[in-house]
């Protein structure tokens, strides 16, 4: 009989995305590899085959949340379409992502706390924020070139606000969910945010 072949690629992710749910529930400094093996349907050896320890373990989680969200979020992030489309493409595709994985909520905060005490874990984190804030930052600037936004908009600034609106709007969502809806919320955002920065095309008309 011909030996099974593994995906090791999808097995990581497989480990990784259990770990998560794992560290969600229990906490970094309670999570163990035992636990993991089994919320992944594997041994604790085939745990360590793709993470050393639990260190690794939570950084993979994130990195492979991280490309779950992307999976996600890529297809509304046409450089073809108008900015204007494609930022509310954008908004409206992070709400789906959020919604399909908002219980795991808890794992990023407890993956902050992680990286506040851990390098490494801070430069994972640094570089996810920077890396959506550059994306947003050409979209306005691209924006700016159409002729869509205001010509004196900072990219740079509202690429900062926009992301750290969605922090904020997932922690309230996630804390009072008998509030409004993240839809709701982003829905409202979005249109407050694109009244301040959609260049006049009235002509100076009243």
């Amino acid at each position: 009989m011909a030996p099974r072949i593994v995906d090791k690629t999808e097995k990581r992710k497989q480990i990784a995305l259990a770990a998560m749910r794992v560290f969600a529930d229990t906490g970094f400094e309670r999570t163990t590899i035992e636990a993991v093996s089994r919320a992944a349907g594997v041994g604790k050896g085939t745990v360590y085959e793709y993470f050393a320890n639990k260190a690794e373990l939570i950084e993979g989680a994130l990195g492979a949340l991280l490309d779950e969200y992307m999976a996600l979020l890529s297809p509304a992030m046409d450089e073809r379409a108008p900015a204007v489309e494609t930022l509310r493409s954008i908004t409206t595709a992070f709400v789906d992502a959020l919604s399909e994985f908002g219980t795991l909520y808890h794992f990023f905060v407890e993956y902050m706390l992680y990286a506040c005490r851990n390098p490494s874990g801070n430069v994972l984190m640094a570089d996810m924020i920077e890396g959506f804030r550059r994306t947003l930052e050409v979209l306005f600037e691209r924006g700016k070139t159409e002729g869509s936004f205001r010509a004196d908009l900072d990219p740079a600034a509202a690429a900062a606000s926009y992301a750290a609106w969605f922090d904020g709007a997932i922690f309230h969502w996630m804390t009072a969910p008998e509030g409004p809806t993240l839809k709701q919320m982003a829905d409202q955002y979005l249109d407050l945010m694109l009244r301040g920065m959609l260049a006049d095309t009235s002509g100076g008309a009243p």
